[in-house]
């Protein structure tokens, strides 16, 4: 029984070396120690904000998944959050990148916008008076 185990583990591990399984994994952690150390550069405080950001989120999605599965498994929680920070690391630093690349026209934008709101809500103000008092002077 034990040669029918021992070939059988055999040809499992003969086909599992030769499906290229071990190519795709090398290449994934190829990508992920390139992603981990190729984040783009920020400022002292952008990259602060990541990392404070990247830790909070990333604690937070690892205790989301494992208390809704009700698994809790150190090594695999520990596995998940490596990977889930390198990830949301590097688009977080990209984000904030962004921002500090565009920031002059982020805040041109925002002003427009937020003139545009004030603007708004100040005609709107004026018509709804307006219509009151036209609504009022009808009344009598």
């Amino acid at each position: 029984m034990k040669r029918i185990i021992g070939f059988l583990a055999g040809i499992a591990i003969l086909i599992f070396l030769s499906s290229g399984i071990l190519s795709k994994l090398g290449t994934f952690f190829e990508w992920y120690f390139l992603l981990k150390y190729t984040q783009p550069d920020t400022s002292v405080a952008g990259s602060i904000a990541v990392r404070v950001l990247t830790h909070f989120v990333s604690f937070g999605l690892v205790g989301v998944v494992f208390e809704t599965h009700g698994w809790f498994n150190g090594k695999i929680m520990c596995a998940f959050y490596a990977f889930l920070s390198t990830i949301l690391g590097f688009v977080f630093a990209y984000m904030v990148w962004t921002i500090e690349e565009h920031i002059v026209t982020i805040i041109i934008i925002l002003s427009i916008v937020s003139a545009l709101a004030v603007a708004f809500l100040i005609l709107s103000l004026v018509f709804y008076k307006k219509e009151e008092r036209e609504t009022a002077q009808g009344q009598d």
